[in-house]
C-alpha cells in the first residue's frame, strides 16, 4: 500500500508539471484537502505550499519531490524483489514441497522482465509519437490564478 501512494503521488505531481491551467487548479483543490487536517493543517499547507497559495514556490517543491518519490518508489521495488526472491511468495495452496514450487530464477525474471517490456514498449509508443493523447486541452494554456476552466461550474 505504500508503494501504491508513493505512486500516486509521484504521478499527481508529475501532473502539476507543465503549470498549464488544469494542472494548476488540480494543484490548488488537492493542496487545500490538506487544510481539513485537525490542528496541523492550516500551518502544512503554508509549507506545501511555500508560500499562501499555490505559486513558482510550489512548482519548485513539487518538482523535487516528483523525482525524489519517484527514487524512493525504484528502491521500495529493488527491496520488494529482493525480499520476494530471499523468502518466497505467499502460497495460498499451501504447496511446501521443492518440486511443486515455482523458482524465482528462471520463471519469475524472464516473467517479469517480458511484461516490463512489453510496458516500456507501450510508453515509448505513446511517449514519442503520441505526446498529448492524454492531456486536457485547457492545459495548453498557461496557468492563471484569475481563471477557472470554463467547464469547471458549480452545482
Amino acid at each position: 500500500m505504500v508503494l501504491f501512494v508513493l505512486m500516486i503521488l509521484t504521478a499527481f505531481l508529475g501532473y502539476v508539471l507543465p503549470w498549464g491551467q488544469m494542472s494548476f487548479w488540480a494543484a490548488t483543490v488537492i493542496t487545500n484537502l490538506i487544510t481539513s487536517l485537525p490542528v496541523i493543517g492550516q500551518k502544512l499547507i503554508i509549507y506545501a505550499h511555500g508560500a499562501f497559495s499555490v505559486q513558482g514556490a510550489t512548482l519548485n517543491r513539487f518538482f523535487v519531490l516528483h523525482y525524489l518519490f519517484a527514487l524512493v518508489v525504484l528502491v521500495i521495488i529493488v527491496m520488494h524483489i529482493a525480499a520476494l526472491h530471499g523468502a518466497g511468495s505467499t502460497n495460498p495452496a499451501s504447496r511446501t514441497a521443492a518440486i511443486e514450487r515455482a523458482h524465482f530464477y528462471y520463471y519469475f525474471v524472464y516473467k517479469d522482465l517480458f511484461f516490463f517490456f512489453g510496458v516500456c514498449s507501450v510508453l515509448c509508443v505513446v511517449a514519442f509519437l503520441y505526446p498529448n493523447v492524454f492531456n486536457h486541452s485547457d492545459n495548453f494554456n498557461e496557468a492563471n490564478a484569475l481563471v477557472t476552466p470554463t467547464h469547471i461550474v458549480p452545482e
